[in-house]
């Protein structure tokens, strides 16, 4: 019990870092520079997490997972110690009326649609999260050692994505980056089905990767375009949290998809989520931001 009430109050901090971060970027970052901004912010993310996948699996290896967990504590003290030595221009200086602001935000057509298009756009990437540790273990028969590798290479893949789709992004528009990343992720997905031996499969997967990366840059720039200043962190954690929403209800599916279907079908029917996320898309009306030349 003592365990999860940390593991609990982890999470929680991690959302408060994650969310103050996001807002900060907002009130401070350049419209046109958002996509770069975002690519390198979950570049940072992906490669963090490849970066401590190998390090405290090495330490928790090596001097137990009380190291690993002690080590951990002090990487996030570290980002609780650095803002402090940042100066902070605070662009609001009376108290907002978060909630009826906030609904009128919502109430906004494209709010909605953006609202709509975040969990079914995560749909997928939530069954592949789920159905792909077991897919390494019960099909392929990996050891531990070749899971580790792909565990390390797939989110450095989404980091590389991540800042590919930042720099698409701002050149070509939130729209077309949109465009081209959920279009190859429905393919990619989809050819997972194909991926009946290791090399394959790390090919495909890495491709995988590399989407998510995409499009995560270029969808976050695009909530933030829309998000109003005022109530920043409280209007882009609510439409980001709908990511989370999405991701956990295609875990969920993902496990009905397996025992229905198999693991082929369920890596097929997981590239179709991106079909209607791309007709939200083509219905949102959003300005370009292409660099005038």
């Amino acid at each position: 019990m003592l365990f999860t009430l940390f593991l609990v109050l982890s999470h929680v901090g991690v959302a408060f870092i994650d969310v103050s971060t996001d807002a900060w970027a907002i009130q401070t970052t350049a419209e046109e520079k958002r996509g770069k901004v975002n690519g390198a912010m979950y570049g940072g993310l992906f490669f963090g997490m490849a970066a401590s996948a190998i390090l405290l699996g090495v330490i928790a290896s090596d001097y137990g997972y009380n190291a690993a967990f002690i080590v951990s504590g002090v990487l996030v003290l570290l980002l609780v110690i650095f803002p402090l030595f940042v100066k902070e221009t605070k662009i609001i200086k009376k108290r907002q009326k978060i909630g009826s602001q906030l609904i009128y935000e919502f109430k906004k057509g494209t709010t909605q649609l953006v609202a709509i298009l975040a969990p079914i756009s995560s749909i997928s990437g939530g069954i592949i999260y789920f159905v792909v540790p077991l897919y390494l273990k019960e099909v392929l028969h990996l050891s531990l050692t070749q899971t580790s590798i792909l565990a390390a290479m797939f989110p450095i893949m989404m980091g590389v994505g991540s800042i590919i789709g930042g720099f698409i992004t701002d050149n070509q528009g939130r729209k077309f980056a949109l465009y081209l990343f959920f279009g190859g992720s429905a393919i990619t997905f989809a050819a997972l089905y194909f991926g009946t031996e290791l090399m394959i499969f790390a090919i495909i997967y890495g491709l995988v990767g590399l989407m998510i990366g995409g499009y995560h840059a270029a969808t976050c720039a695009l909530i933030m375009d829309i998000t109003n200043p005022k109530i920043c962190a409280t209007e882009y954690a609510a439409l980001t949290s709908l990511f989370n929403v999405g991701e956990w209800a295609g875990g969920t599916l993902g496990g009905t998809l397996v025992v229905a279907f198999g693991y082929g079908r369920a890596f097929l029917y997981s590239g179709w989520f991106f079909g209607p996320a791309l007709l939200i898309l083509y219905i949102i009306k959003i300005k370009s931001n292409k660099k005038k030349r």
